[in-house]
C-alpha cells in the first residue's frame, strides 16, 4: 500500500510544479455529473422537474417520468459523492398511488413528504404522500378530487410543526386552484383559500409557498389586473389575502411566474418566466408589505445570459444563486449569481446537452457552504436529465481600508471563481464513467490523505496551486483525453487502495 501511495503522491508532486511552468490565470468550471437518468429502459427515473433535498450525506429527489412499468416517475436517493443511487419508489398511479410528480420533496427526520400532479382514485388529480427515507412505508395521505379540495398540484409542500401547507393548480370553488393545510399523518385536510381568478385574486399557482410566522407568501401563474400572475400574502388561517404585486409583463414588469419566493428580512425575491425588454423573464425584489417592487435583472437570452427561469433562488450572504431553463452558449440553460441589490450578475455555468440541460428546479447548498447540487430535466447520455454537483466557493470578503473602499487595487470586477481541483474539468461533465473515476480520486483523498497530518498538508498545498493547471487545460481542451489516459493507472491504484 505504501508503494502505491508513494506513486500517487509523486505524480501529484509533479503536477504541483506545472503551474510554475504554465504560469496561467485562474478559472475553471467545477461541474460534476453524479448520475445520468436512464428512464424505463434502465429501470430508472427520467426528466426531473423539481429540486433535491439533502439528508446526512444523502440527496433525495423525484423524477416526472421513468420507473417500471408505468413510466409515472420515481423517488430516488443518492449519496452526495454520486455513489449509491437507489430507486425508493416507482409511481404507478391509480388507487393508492400517484404519478408524475412535478416538484420536490421535503424531509422531516427520516420521513419524506411530497405530491404528485396525477394519480389517486378515481379522479386522477394527484396525491399527497409520505415515505421513509429507506423506501418503506409509502402512504397516501390525501387523494385530490379536482373539485372543492383542489387538484393537480405543481409545487412542493412546506412544513410548520405537524402541519403541511401547499397549493394546487386547479380545483376549488372557482376551479382556479386552492391553498390547503393537512396534518403530517393525513388528518384534518382543509382548504384555507380558493383562488378566484376574477382579476383580483390570482389563479393557477405553479410554485410553492414560503412561511414567516403566521403569514404565507406565494405567486400565481395568471390573473391580477394584467392577467400575468400575482405575488400574494395570506394568513396561515386563510385570512387577510393581500395582492402585493400584479404582474403586467412588458418592458417594465415580469409575467407568469412558475416558481417560488425567498425571503430575507422584509424583502422577497423571485423570478418570472416572462417579461422584461426581451420577454425572457426577470429577477425582482419586493417588500413584504407590497412596496418597493424593483427589477434587479432582465434576462436577455443569447450566449451571454439566460432566459425563462422556472423556479427560485438559494441565498448565500448577499448573493442569490439560481438557474434559467434556456440560453447560454448551448441554449441548454445556465447557473447564475446576482447580488441582492441587482449588481454583479454572473453566469457561473452554461449547460451542454452531454452534461445536462434545461434545469427546471432550484439549487440546494451543501453544509460545506461551497457545493451546490441540482437536477436538469434533459441532457446526459440518455437525454433524460442528470443529477449534478457544482463547486462554487463564495467570493473573498471585502475588507474596508481607511478610505472606505475594500483596500485592494480596484480589481473587484475582475474577480472570478477559483476552483479547488484541476482534475475536475478533466473528468467531470463527460460521462458517468469518468465521473466515477473522479469520485475514486476524491475517496482516496478523503480516506488516505486527509486522515493524516502529512496528507493534509499535501492536499492543502495541492489546492493552492491547482487552479492555474485547470486554466491551462481549459484553454487547450484537447489535452483532457490525453491527461485522462495518463491518469488511468493512478485511478486504478487509488481504487485498489480504497478497497
Amino acid at each position: 500500500m505504501k508503494e502505491k501511495l508513494a506513486v500517487f503522491i509523486l505524480f501529484l508532486s509533479f503536477a504541483m510544479l506545472a503551474p510554475y511552468i504554465f504560469n496561467q490565470a485562474v478559472y475553471a468550471d467545477d461541474f460534476t455529473v453524479l448520475h445520468e437518468f436512464a428512464g424505463v429502459a434502465g429501470d430508472d427515473g427520467s426528466n426531473p422537474f423539481g429540486s433535491l433535498v439533502r439528508g446526512e450525506n444523502t440527496l433525495y429527489g423525484m423524477t416526472y417520468q421513468g420507473g417500471n412499468p408505468n413510466n409515472g416517475g420515481v423517488i430516488f436517493s443518492i449519496c452526495t459523492d454520486g455513489t449509491g443511487f437507489n430507486v425508493l419508489h416507482e409511481f404507478a398511479g391509480g388507487e393508492g398511488d400517484g404519478r408524475y410528480p412535478w416538484d420536490s420533496l421535503i424531509l422531516d427526520e427520516d420521513i419524506l413528504y411530497g405530491m404528485t400532479s396525477q394519480g389517486g382514485d378515481p379522479f386522477n388529480q394527484g396525491v399527497i404522500f409520505s415515505i421513509g427515507t429507506d423506501g418503506n412505508d409509502f402512504t397516501v395521505l390525501h387523494e385530490f378530487t379536482g373539485g372543492g379540495d383542489g387538484g393537480s398540484p405543481r409545487g412542493s409542500l412546506i412544513q410548520d410543526g405537524d402541519i403541511l401547507y401547499g397549493m394546487t393548480a386547479v380545483g376549488g370553488v372557482w376551479a382556479r386552484g386552492v391553498i390547503f393545510s393537512i396534518e403530517k399523518d393525513g388528518d384534518n385536510f382543509s382548504v384555507i383559500h380558493d383562488f378566484t381568478g376574477d382579476g383580483n385574486g390570482g389563479q393557477w399557482p405553479y410554485g410553492s409557498l414560503i412561511q414567516d410566522g403566521d403569514t404565507l407568501y406565494g405567486m400565481t401563474l395568471a390573473d391580477g389586473g394584467g392577467n400575468k400572475g400575482v405575488v400574494f400574502s395570506i394568513g396561515t388561517d386563510g385570512a387577510g389575502l393581500a395582492l402585493l404585486h400584479e404582474f403586467a409583463s412588458g418592458d417594465d414588469d415580469g409575467g407568469s411566474p412558475e416558481g417560488s419566493l425567498i425571503k430575507d428580512g422584509d424583502t422577497l425575491y423571485g423570478m418570472s418566466v416572462l417579461g422584461g425588454d426581451d420577454d425572457e423573464g426577470i429577477i425582482f425584489s419586493i417588500k413584504t408589505n407590497g412596496t418597493g417592487f424593483t427589477i434587479l435583472h432582465e434576462f436577455a437570452g443569447g450566449v451571454d445570459d439566460g432566459g425563462t427561469p422556472r423556479d427560485s433562488f438559494i441565498q448565500r450572504g448577499d448573493i442569490l444563486y439560481g438557474t434559467a431553463y434556456w440560453d447560454g452558449d448551448n441554449n441548454q440553460g445556465v447557473i447564475f449569481s446576482i447580488r441582492t441589490d441587482g449588481s454583479d450578475f454572473t453566469l457561473l455555468h452554461e449547460f451542454t446537452a452531454p452534461s445536462g440541460g434545461n434545469p427546471h428546479g432550484n439549487l440546494i447548498l451543501d453544509e460545506d457552504g461551497e457545493t451546490f447540487y441540482g437536477l436538469t430535466q434533459k441532457g446526459g447520455s440518455n437525454d433524460q436529465g442528470v443529477i449534478f454537483s457544482f463547486f462554487c466557493p463564495p467570493p473573498p470578503e471585502e475588507e474596508e481600508d481607511g478610505n472606505g473602499d475594500n483596500g485592494d487595487d480596484g480589481d473587484d470586477d475582475d474577480w472570478v471563481r477559483t476552483p479547488h481541483c484541476f482534475l475536475q474539468p478533466i473528468f467531470s461533465g463527460i460521462s458517468a464513467a469518468t465521473t466515477n473515476e473522479l469520485m475514486v480520486l476524491r475517496r482516496f483523498r478523503d480516506k488516505n490523505l486527509l486522515t493524516n497530518p502529512v496528507g493534509t498538508v499535501f492536499v492543502t498545498a495541492y489546492y493552492k496551486i491547482s487552479p492555474p493547471m485547470a486554466e491551462f487545460i481549459r484553454q487547450y481542451p484537447t489535452l483532457k483525453s490525453a491527461v485522462r489516459e495518463i491518469l488511468k493507472p493512478v485511478v486504478w491504484l487509488c481504487e485498489g487502495i480504497n478497497e
